[in-house]
């Protein structure tokens, strides 16, 4: 389930624009840029035969939400391009208290005019770290990431997703930002959720989950996420997320169980 919260954030490019004044070689250049900051060990203006900034040794940028570092990165200003490489790790806050989420890759490419962009891994994947605010965590993996700013992040050519909570295998996953809906697709995916107030393994040709929505006061909820609200202003647990299990709908020749945990049952009338 927490796939839809997994595969947002690397949306961003690595800055908006840069200043046009290089600083000494060596030096550390920090500039705000619209409410971010870049830093680089080197930096390099070139203006021939196109202008272009080059970022050179732990590049870092960081926004009030968002943090991304690589070894370089390269600004092309006639196409608004970024690419980077080189141990690239994005971290991303994400709202209302849903925890901290990270992407680890090699290389990153991003079109500003078009909003869209991708992350590779040196060894074939890329890796997705989702840490929750009750401390759990949640881990995935993929061949590459996509993203179209804003609106939809997917990650394809094999996903496998694992934690303490839930585990999932799938050729691709698709988050829609807007709705928030995840699909898993391609290659019969499969989907355990094994802890919280009902449990699930499912397998189908395509199977669609929605983001956490709000639980009604006393629901229960799972381990490390933040439990049912409301909480009282000034308490440790104020300004959190609640949250329950997300919805599924699994369609095209399913197979599985649902174990609905402590809900009383109707009898049968005769």
């Amino acid at each position: 389930m927490r796939l839809a919260l997994m595969i947002i954030f690397l949306a961003a490019p690595l800055a908006a624009n840069a200043a046009d004044a290089a600083p000494a070689a060596g030096a550390d250049s920090r500039k705000p840029l619209a409410a971010t900051f870049v830093s680089s060990k080197e930096w390099m203006m070139r203006r021939s035969p196109v202008k272009e900034e080059e970022f050179t040794g732990d590049v870092r940028y960081w926004t009030y939400s968002r943090f991304v570092r690589a070894d370089w990165a390269l600004y092309r200003h006639d196409d608004e391009t970024w690419a980077a490489r080189g141990n690239i790790r994005a971290e991303h806050t994400l709202p209302r208290g849903r925890g901290v989420c990270e992407v680890f890759g090699e290389k990153a490419v991003f079109d500003q005019k078009r909003r869209t962009g991708s992350l590779t891994g040196k060894k074939g994947y890329v890796d997705v770290v989702l840490s929750s605010p009750g401390g759990g965590k949640d881990f995935g993996r993929a061949g590459r990431l996509v993203w179209e700013f804003d609106k939809n992040v997917s990650l394809l050519d094999g996903v496998r997703l694992w934690g303490d909570r839930v585990e999932a295998w799938a050729d691709r996953a698709d988050y829609d930002q807007v709705s928030g809906v995840m699909r898993l697709s391609g290659g019969r995916p499969v989907l355990h959720k094994k802890i919280g107030d009902w449990t699930a393994a499912i397998k189908a040709d395509t199977i669609i989950a929605l983001e956490p929505v709000p639980a009604a006061p006393g629901a229960m909820t799972e381990p490390g996420y933040p439990r049912s609200g409301p909480f009282p202003q000034g308490s440790k647990d104020a300004g959190r997320a609640e949250t329950m299990p997300s919805h599924l709908l699994a369609e095209g020749a399913v197979r599985g169980w649902i174990d609905f945990k402590n809900k009383p049952v109707s009898p049968l009338e005769p």
